[in-house]
């Protein structure tokens, strides 16, 4: 349980979820006005500058907040259902109704949260590309790690003092897998498919449900790590609640995954 007053992603629970998931033993505390370290990060020996401030990010973002509700955005999508008879269509928008609300009860969780530089507004770079879908800012690493196109939209919202380390913190890393390993403890495959995501808008419900689909086997693979780990009590508990809720929202998943296949 956290005060609902402060964000999850830098709560009490949060940094004791970061220390498992990194190195931050050569890390100190910030003196900021929102929770923050500051210091040299190690990522299985991936070390990041030691001039950068960290704080926790969520990562897929079912909210209500932001530049307009991104929750209430995909329901509207309920609209576009008009296929099949009309005990189908109330079952599927049951079932999409539901999923959509364990993914705003799973986004505020430990499977759900990262730590990001602040040190040259890497954050706010995420949230300002495609109203803050994780899978756009995993396109975005890629473009920045291609050789052969090197685009960067990921210092677009760097002041020129900061972008010097935020380039430096970047670097650390050889590839967007590489990134993602270390970062989220996610592999190549569903690397692969946040990418192809990430170019992709999301305007109907078959996109949203390709998106939840993503953001399930994203949990799936930080519970598959923080498993992994030696851990509490109190941490053990709540992978087993997050646990339930990912085996409900799976069923509800697939049975509206099986019926899109045989809709569109």
């Amino acid at each position: 349980v956290y005060d609902t007053k402060e964000e999850f992603d830098t709560s009490d629970l949060a940094w004791k979820i970061y220390n498992i998931m990194y190195d931050l033993t050569n890390c100190v505390e910030n003196d900021d006005t929102r929770k923050a370290v500051k210091g040299i990060i190690n990522y299985d020996g991936i070390t990041t500058p030691d001039e950068l401030v960290y704080s926790g990010d969520t990562d897929f973002n079912f909210g209500l907040g932001w530049s307009h509700s991104i929750f209430d955005k995909y329901k509207n999508y309920i609209d576009e259902i008009s296929f099949g008879s009309d005990d189908e269509r109330e079952q599927f928008i049951k079932r999409y109704t539901t999923s959509l609300m364990v993914c705003q009860d799973v986004y505020k969780s430990i499977v759900n949260i990262s730590l990001m530089p602040k040190t040259g507004n890497l954050q706010m770079t995420k949230k300002g590309l495609g109203n803050d879908r994780l899978d756009v800012f995993v396109w975005a690493l890629d473009r920045y790690y291609d050789e052969n196109e090197h685009i960067n939209l990921l210092v677009n919202y760097s002041t020129w003092n900061h972008m010097e380390h935020l380039y430096q913190y970047l670097n650390q890393f050889s590839d967007v897998y590489e990134y993602c390993k270390a970062v989220y403890h996610i592999n190549g495959s569903l690397v692969d498919d946040m990418i192809e995501s990430g170019k992709k808008g999301i305007d109907s419900p078959e996109r949203v449900i390709e998106y939840m689909y993503l953001a399930l086997r994203f949990w799936r693979q930080k519970l598959m790590f923080l498993n992994s780990c030696d851990l509490s009590e109190e941490i053990k508990s709540e992978i087993l609640i997050i646990c339930n809720k990912c085996s409900f929202f799976a069923f509800f998943l697939a049975k509206m995954h099986f019926f899109c296949k045989n809709i569109w």
